[in-house]
Formats: structure tokens, C-alpha cells, sequence
């Protein structure tokens, strides 16, 4: 209808414009338009672009485009456009009229159709983490219309979840890892979201807890747990206490000494949801298969009723009063001869390479660094597992009241009046007995007990102790001397008579190379071979003796006796009532003199003790009586014996010096069997290796240096420091120890001691033990040699003898080491043998600087 009405108004028009024409005059006209294109109906996506076209004739035809039927404002072009479409333009009808002088047409009616927009993900689901049994939301944002949601968990449609957001089940450790996404559509399609993962923290737990171990001391142990859970950490506890980056799952300790025994040790797992510890897994430490060789320094040392005798075989043996259980032997009894200190009822205390004995107890210590101490008093402290003031047998020295840890890496002990102290290898010293007078050295004087070792702070570098009454001393390598203590008779040295609860330094002394200290008077032996001596005054000979108001506050030098053949003192030990000096194999005193046969002298020079010699050395005294022994390892003793004392057999006083019957230090003294000797005339043989850096030449001067029948001769081997040489030896008949002889040079610029690694140590290992590293100076006197030759070893000291150095300072020395008592009986079991021989240190020197050489190599083995 619509139509027919449009056309009738066509024909009315053109009727009344021909009227009109026809009226007035008569025009050209245009032919009425014909579309040539009609527009065609569109389906295009929300937000974009429509385009409807026409084409009409004749060309002059003006076009207007018609939206359901209303002019569109601006439409006049053969093509019309929506920029962007809209849900609202669904459905409209657009058409155009053509129209000329001639008349007008109307196109065809196009539909538009919009469909909506696919939608499109604005913000993704993400990644969200949660402990076990909390519950996990993901979101999204979308945009887009009429829009639906379809939650996926790896990839499969979770039911019911169908809103912008989706939140889970309280979560399981299932489903961990778990990806979770969106599907959003609408009927422009459909859009999927990135996958987010869930990580669900399940709290640790243990399924494998730390198991016990055992292990040799030496060896490492490793404890390991198993876990379940996200993510553990892991922090290793020993005793409670965090272990320093022990945070994995298994932990290796260091090399293990006794002290570890009984150790307990645990982990801590934890993450973000918790934490839990492991069961605690207990260390069991055995003591490890000792090595076959290990090196005594047999000596003597008395307590205030008796003495204490190390043996070369490392066995330790006491005699004299045991009331508090200084004999070890597990009695509270008297022994007028030696008995053998037990560690229980059936088994001997073996393998010590040290021992101090104070006024009333004795430390020992072995050759694995561990400290043993029997005897009573508060210097045992609390030390006696088993509870009370004493212990008559010997037993391992305790760090702490667990029961369980034990002091190690012990390289020096002193026993003194209550008190005790132990130099450790880092170069510390720790200290426990009788507090008074500071004599902790960590700065409290408060008086009691300490009964666990504590750390004397201030001191490094330590080598060697020594303890009197309730003070203490430490000798560095470089020679000075540290103080602490009690200091009523000036015996700090510090030049006052006030005790001093941390560490001073002893005036004026540089160049030490061993100490000694006893109740109230302290010695020092320096590089230069003089004593030094401070302390109370009554009866150390200066400026008069018997004076006991007066003091020496600072060290006071001893020369050397007037005619010495010999370069130095060997060993100093204050007594009771004088000082000993062991001095080219005899003993010489000032004071009033032990063994003389006299009783309250007094002498305020050096006076020699008749009948003896090769006296390698003298026993410090708490009593009035002292010990000496001698290169062949007599054991003499003189002085009071009331208690058996004196070790003689019997309880009768000795006014001289009395032989022990029937002991010796070293045990049999046969000389033993040889296995093996060179004299280097003949060149190597094979059981030498020169280590690539030594060699035969002649002997020049050394010629002749030494006893008869071993002096120095012919040809030798000489070496360069820092070469090794070698020796092995196979096949070795049934043994139980080796004695080892050799004639030793030191050739020119030998550097002495110092601050570890300095200096330039002579270092003999056997089978890789060490069995002798001292250092040797060739230089200057005052640089510290800490080997202190016994008797008849010093063969010469800082002489030229035909090695010319860069300097004319630098000159020679010679030693005949067989005759130290070190080397005489060194334990040992095993069917072959390995010695090495070096000179090692921080500046060791080509052969024309500095070296070593050695000749008449002497090797028996002893039943």
C-alpha cells in the first residue's frame, strides 16, 4: 500500500509540473532517476562499521538516505556509513531516493542486523597460593555483552561454577599444581583466560627421622631426614644450638673428635604453612685406631707430695702420697715406688705425650689433643663425672655439665696450685680450678670454682703454658710471655705486685723459648740461651738471699755458669726453696740448694750439684723435694720423703740425689737392632728418596764435627728447605718401637721461630705423624730456636763451618740428634716405616741461603 500510495504522489506531481510548464512555457526536462545498485542488507559485529551503497542514473541524481523512514541528517552520498554499530541498530531498515528535474526513486529497503561482540578478557585469573585446607578464589574480568562463564580445573568444566568468579573446596595437597581458567561467551563468540595456577602449601612432615650414628673420632658423620610437604627448609641443630649452614636435608659434620661423643643432633623442617622438628639422632664418637707412631717427651713432674713419671712408651706411673688420688692408680694410698695410672680398674692410661702435675691434681694429655686429670681439690672442679672433690683414677677433661663433651685439640697443659690451663692448636688457651686473684684471666676475681674451661681472652698465638699459685702464663711463638693472677710476690713479672684478672705481658722479655712457673717464683729460658728469673725473693739469690719481705717484679737475668762449654740452658724449674738450671748435662741451683746435703744454705750465685750428669732435666716443685732425669732416662730424686715422695722405695729422707730402682723413662734401654744405616760415601741407596732438591757433596768443614767414630765425614746429603727427603723401610722384624740416630747441620740463614707460618722448622714425620718439629735459628741470638739440645746433641752453634751464606752473620750448626732421648725409643708396631725430613716455613731459601744436611743415618728397631 505503501508503495502504490508513493507512486500515485509521483503521478500527481508530474501532472501538476506539466500543468505548470505546460502554463507558462516549455522546459527541457531529466529522465526520472533508475537505481542501477540497490543497498543490500548487512550483519556485521558490534562496534564495527556498516556501509550501505547505491548507484543511480542519470548521475546528476541527488540521493538522501532514509532510517526507517526519517531523513538522515548529512546522508546525501551514494554511500552511507555507521562508523560503529551498536545492539541498538539491530534491526533498522535503510533505504535512499534518488531524485532529478524529472522526478524521483525510491531504492530497495536494507536491514541491518548487529550481532554482538565476541567478549574479551581484561584482567586474567592469577596464580594464587594457599595452605592446605584453605579454600582458593580466581577471578576474572571480561567485557562484552550478555556474557556467560564456564570454570575449567586442567582443562575439564567445573560444574556449577558459572559466575565472574570461582572459589574452591577447601583444598588437599592434590591439588597442588593445579590450572584453573575460564571459558566467557556470549553469541559473538567465546574467549578463554590464561590458566592460573594453585599452589597449596602442605605443612611439613617428617617420614624419616635422623638415624644414630657411630663413627671413629676423625671421620665425619651424616645424619639425613625425609620430609613430605611444599617447599621445606631445613636448619640442623646440634645440642639444641642452630648449626651455621646446616640447611639441607642431610648434614655432614666436621672430622669428628671424642669431644662430639654423645652429641645430639636435629632438624627443623619448615615452610609457609609451619614447622616440625625431627627427632633428635645421637652422635656416638669411638676413639679411632691411634697411629702406630706418636711422640712422648719423657719427663718427671711433682705434685705437692709426690711425683708423676711419662714414660716413652707413653704410659704414665706415680708414687708418693695419693690421699686425694694423685697416684691415678684408683687407691687413696701411699706409694713409696711407681705405680701405673689407670683409667679404670683394668686399663692403663696410654698414649700421653705431655703431662703438668699441680699441687694436688694432674693433667695429661694424648696424643689425640685430649686432656685427662685425676687428683682433687676445687682444681678438679666438677669434672669428676661421677660427683665429689677428687678422682683416683684418670678421666677425660669436660667442656660443659652434659657429661658428654670433652676438651680437645689440646696442645699444651699446666697444672698449678687449684687451677689449671690448656693451650688449643688455633693459639688460645682456655683455663678452669680456683678463681681468686683473677686467676681465670677473663677479668672476674670473684673467688670460687670454675669447673668447666672458659677462654682467657686477650691471648694468641700461644705454644706453651705453665701455672703457679692461682696465676697463669702463656708463651707465644714469637717469645713473648702473657700473665695473669695472683701477683703478691711480683711473680707476673709486670714490674707491680697487683693481681691482674686479664692478661699483661711480662716486661722486657721478646725472645722466650720456655717457661716454668711455680708456686712463687717464675723462670724463663730466652733465644740468646740465658734464664730469666721473677718472683719472691727469698731465695732467688738477688740482691741477697732469705729476704721474704722483698720481691722482683720484673725478670731478672741469670747468666750463663762461668766456664759453660755449652751455648744454652735446656731446662729451668723453680723449687720451694731455689731454682734449678739444667745447663750442659748438670744441674745448678741458686737459693738454697735441693740434694746438697745440707739444709737451710743459701747461695746467691750458681752453685753445681755434684755428681751428676747428662741431666736432660729437673722437676718444678710445690714441695721440698724435686726430681731429675738424664739422657738415658734415670729418674734421681732428693729431699723431703715422708709420704715415699722421692719414688725410692721407701719413706726416708734423701739428702742427696737417690736413683729410682728399677725404672726408667725409657724403658728398655737396650739399644735395639739396626735395620738399616748409610754414611752417604757410597752416593744413595734405594730406600732414599732426595725429593728432587738434595744431594751427595763433601762434607768441607764439618769434617770431623761430632763424637768418634760419628762425627761428620767424608760426603752427606744436603737438601734445600722446603724439599723433602724420604726414607722407607720394609720388612721390619717384630718391634716395639724404633730409635733413629743421624747427625744433623743447619746451614746458613736459618730464620728461628715465629708467628705460624713463619720461621724455619726442622719437621721429622714418621709413618705421617709428626715426631719432632722444632725451629732453628743460624742467624741473629736473639731469634727464638725453640730446640733446647740435651746434652752431648750440640755439636756447634752459629760457627762458620765452611758454608758461606750472602751475609757473614749467617754461619752453621751441628747436632747429633741421636742422642736426644726423643729419638731413642719412639713407639712404633708396624712391619714398615716411612720418615720424612724437612725444613719447612714462610721464607725458606734456595741452597747458597739456607739449608740442612744429614749424615750417618742410624735406624734400629727395639724389642
Amino acid at each position: 500500500m505503501i508503495a502504490a500510495f508513493r507512486t500515485s504522489l509521483a503521478w500527481i506531481f508530474l501532472g501538476l509540473m506539466a500543468f505548470s510548464l505546460a502554463g507558462c512555457h516549455k522546459k527541457d526536462r531529466d529522465p526520472v532517476p533508475v537505481f542501477t545498485q540497490q543497498p543490500g542488507s548487512l550483519t556485521v559485529s558490534e562496534g564495527s562499521a556498516a556501509n550501505f551503497t547505491v548507484a543511480a542514473s542519470p548521475p546528476n541524481a541527488t540521493i538522501q538516505w532514509y532510517r526507517n523512514g526519517t531523513p538522515i541528517s548529512g546522508a546525501t552520498g551514494a554511500t552511507f556509513t555507521i562508523a560503529v554499530t551498536t545492539g541498538a541498530d539491530t534491526g533498522s531498515r535503510f533505504y535512499a531516493i534518488a531524485t532529478t528535474n524529472g522526478g524521483n526513486a525510491t531504492s530497495v529497503d536494507a536491514i541491518l542486523t548487529v550481532r554482538p561482540a565476541p567478549p574479551a578478557i581484561g584482567a586474567q585469573p592469577a596464580n594464587t597460593t594457599v595452605n592446605q585446607g584453605a579454600t582458593a578464589t580466581f577471578s576474572v574480568t571480561a567485557t562484552g555483552s550478555a556474557l556467560t562463564y564456564q570454570w575449567q580445573k586442567n582443562g575439564t568444566a567445573i560444574a556449577g561454577a558459572t559466575t565472574a568468579s570461582y572459589t574452591t573446596p577447601a583444598t588437599t595437597g592434590a591439588d597442588d599444581g593445579a590450572l584453573f581458567r575460564v571459558v566467557v561467551t556470549n553469541t559473538g563468540g567465546s574467549v578463554t583466560s590464561n590458566a592460573a595456577t594453585l599452589t597449596v602449601i602442605v605443612p611439613p612432615a617428617i617420614t624419616t627421622h635422623p638415624a644414630a650414628a657411630t663413627v671413629a673420632a676423625g671421620a665425619t658423620a651424616t645424619f639425613t631426614v625425609a620430609v613430605s610437604g611444599t617447599s621445606p627448609t631445613f636448619q640442623w641443630q646440634r645440642n639444641g644450638a642452630n648449626i651455621t649452614g646446616a640447611a639441607a636435608a642431610s648434614y655432614t659434620t666436621p672430622a669428628t673428635t671424642l669431644a662430639d661423643d654423645g652429641a645430639a643432633f636435629r632438624v627443623v623442617v619448615t615452610n609457609a604453612a609451619g614447622s616440625t622438628t625431627s627427632d633428635a639422632a645421637t652422635l656416638t664418637v669411638a676413639s679411632a685406631t691411634p697411629p702406630a707412631t706418636f711422640r712422648t717427651t719423657p719427663m718427671v713432674s711433682d705434685h705437692s707430695s709426690g711425683g708423676i713419671a711419662l714414660k716413652a712408651d707413653g704410659t704414665v706411673w706415680a708414687w708418693g702420697y695419693g690421699g686425694d688420688g694423685q697416684n691415678g692408680n684408683g687407691l687413696q694410698d701411699v706409694a713409696t715406688s711407681p705405680v701405673q695410672v689407670m683409667i679404670d680398674a683394668t686399663t692403663p692410661l696410654t698414649r700421653i705425650v705431655k703431662i703438668s702435675a699441680g699441687a694436688l691434681h694432674v693433667l695429661a694429655l694424648d696424643d689425640q689433643g685430649q686432656v685427662w686429670i685425676w687428683g682433687g681439690a676445687s682444681s678438679l672442679g666438677s669434672q669428676n663425672p661421677n660427683g665429689g672433690t677428687l678422682s683416683s683414677v684418670a678421666q677425660r677433661v669436660l667442656t660443659d655439665a652434659t657429661g658428654t663433651a670433652f676438651l680437645s685439640n689440646v696442645t699444651d697443659v699446666a697444672a698449678g696450685r687449684d687451677v689449671s690451663y690448656a693451650a688449643l692448636a688455633d693459639g688460645t688457651v682456655v683455663a678452669w680450678g680456683g678463681t681468686e686473684f683473677g686467676a681465670m684471666g677473663n677479668g672476674s676475681t670473684a673467688v670460687g670454682v670454675q669447673p668447666f674451661p672458659l677462654p682467657v681472652p686477650g691471648v694468641s698465638g700461644v705454644v706453651e703454658v705453665s701455672a703457679g699459685n692461682f696465676r697463669g702464663f702463656a708463651r707465644t711463638s714469637n717469645g713473648t710471655i702473657y700473665a695473669w693472677g695472683n701477683n703478691d710476690v711480683g711473680a707476673l713479672g709486670n714490674g707491680s705486685f697487683t693481681a691482674r684478672a686479664n692478661a699483661v705481658t711480662v716486661s722486657g722479655i721478646s725472645s722466650a723459648v720456655r717457661i716454668a712457673a711455680a708456686d712463687d717464683t717464675t723462670m724463663a729460658i730466652l733465644a740468646d740461651g740465658t734464664a730469666r728469673l721473677w718472683g719472691q725473693h727469698n731465695y732467688v739469690g738477688q740482691p741477697a738471699c732469705g729476704t721474704p719481705a722483698a720481691g722482683t717484679t720484673v725478670p731478672s737475668t741469670v747468666a750463663l755458669p762461668s766456664g759453660g762449654t755449652t751455648s744454652t740452658y735446656t731446662m729451668v724449674a723453680p723449687l720451694s726453696a731455689a731454682n734449678a738450671f739444667a745447663y750442659g748435662g748438670a744441674l745448678y741451683q741458686t737459693g738454697d740448694p735441693v740434694g746438697d746435703g745440707a739444709d737451710a744454705t743459701c747461695t746467691g750465685t750458681l752453685l753445681q750439684t755434684a755428681g751428676l750428669t747428662n741431666v736432660v732435666g729437673v722437676a718444678r716443685a710445690f714441695g721440698r723435694f724435686t726430681h731429675v732425669w738424664t739422657a738415658d732416662g734415670r729418674v734421681f730424686g732428693t729431699g723431703t720423703n715422708d709420704f715415699g715422695q722421692l719414688g725410692i722405695g721407701n719413706q726416708n729422707v734423701a739428702g742427696t740425689f737417690t736413683e729410682l730402682p728399677n725404672f726408667n723413662l725409657l724403658g728398655n734401654t737396650n739399644a735395639g737392632t739396626q735395620v738399616f744405616f748409610t754414611d752417604f760415601e757410597s752416593g744413595l741407596v734405594s730406600q732414599v728418596s732426595t725429593g728432587g732438591n738434595a744431594a751427595i757433596e763433601s762434607v768441607q768443614q764439618f769434617a770431623g764435627v761430632g763424637a768418634p767414630g760419628n762425627a761428620f765425614g767424608g760426603s752427606f746429603l744436603r737438601s734445600a728447605t722446603g724439599n723433602t727427603v724420604t726414607i722407607t723401610l720394609t720388612n721390619l722384624p717384630s718391634h716395639s718401637a724404633i730409635s733413629l740416630q743421624f747427625l744433623f747441620a743447619a746451614i746458613d740463614s736459618l730464620d728461628g721461630a715465629g708467628a705460624f707460618p713463619a720461621g724455619d722448622y726442622f719437621r721429622i714425620t714418621m709413618d705421617g705423624n709428626d715426631i719432632f718439629r722444632e725451629a732453628f735459628s743460624n742467624a741473629t741470638p736473639t731469634q727464638v730456636q725453640t730446640y733446647l739440645p740435651p746434652p752431648g746433641v750440640e755439636l756447634a752453634r752459629r760457627v762458620d763451618l765452611g758454608f758461606n751464606g750472602p751475609g757473614s752473620f749467617y754461619t752453621d750448626s751441628a747436632y747429633d740428634l741421636g742422642q736426644d732421648p726423643q729419638f731413642v725409643r719412639i713407639p712404633h708396631t708396624a712391619s714398615s716405616v716411612t720418615f720424612t725430613f724437612q725444613i719447612e716455613g714462610a721464607g725458606i731459601q734456595p741452597l747458597d741461603d739456607e739449608s740442612w744436611a744429614m749424615d750417618n743415618l742410624k735406624i734400629s728397631v727395639v724389642p
